[in-house]
């Protein structure tokens, strides 16, 4: 596990949302995971972010999610940062969770707005106070409106980067003008950084300053 300097100096890059491999009858394939990340490592990717929705984190039981991630943290061998998502439904659970991946030795907790339910901007906010609060880990948001039902805006996440625990953000909100103002508020940062997640708005984000990016496709053309 990085400290959190080294950490903050190593995210930036392409860290591909990790594919979960499963065998025929839906168990997880710990020998096709080792093969994806020495696979990925190899093409010189700079990061893993895993259990993220590509990594269909949402189906798996916390055993297995647990497995999952010690898998790739043991194959990736302090190579390249992992972060690893610890989202659920609330707070509590929330918490729960992020201790497990604190256990693995994952690098960083990805952490969502818990779905299913509607949240108010304050319950949101309360929220990932509370978790950064209670583990010992430093976290990585990662902003998905359309499955959450809710937008972090950049006033939002400027207030929590202030915690000092949270060290950028996955932005999957599809709206180039608010990843514009994300990576003018947050231009030069070295503490907080910022990444797109969509694969289309690759280009123009980088040029204008990004510090990387979490795409789908990286798994198959890293």
């Amino acid at each position: 596990m990085m400290n959190l300097e080294t950490l903050k100096g190593r995210v930036k890059g392409i860290f591909p949302p990790i594919a979960t491999p499963l065998t025929e009858t839906e168990a997880f394939d710990e020998q096709g995971m080792r093969r994806l990340v020495q696979y990925l490592i190899d093409s010189g990717v700079h990061g893993l972010f895993v259990l993220g929705s590509t990594g269909e984190f949402a189906t798996f039981t916390q055993t297995e999610r647990q497995r999952i991630i010690e898998v790739v943290v043991d194959e990736t061998a302090g190579r390249v940062p992992i972060l690893a998502n610890a989202t659920e439904i609330g707070t509590k659970k929330t918490v729960q969770s992020a201790r497990m991946v604190a256990e693995t030795g994952a690098d960083a907790m990805v952490l969502m707005v818990p779905f299913y339910f509607t949240h108010t901007a304050s319950e949101v906010m309360r929220h990932f106070k509370d978790v950064t609060a209670s583990v010992d880990l430093p976290a990585f948001i990662y902003n998905n409106p359309e499955s959450t039902k809710f937008n972090l805006t950049p006033e939002m996440l400027e207030e929590l980067c202030q915690e000092g625990r949270i060290v950028g953000i996955k932005d999957s909100s599809n709206d180039f003008a608010q990843f514009q103002e994300l990576l003018r508020r947050f231009k030069g940062s070295e503490d907080f950084k910022v990444f797109q997640g969509e694969e289309y708005l690759l280009a123009a984000s980088l040029l204008l300053g990004a510090a990387g990016a979490v795409l789908t496709v990286a798994n198959a053309v890293p």
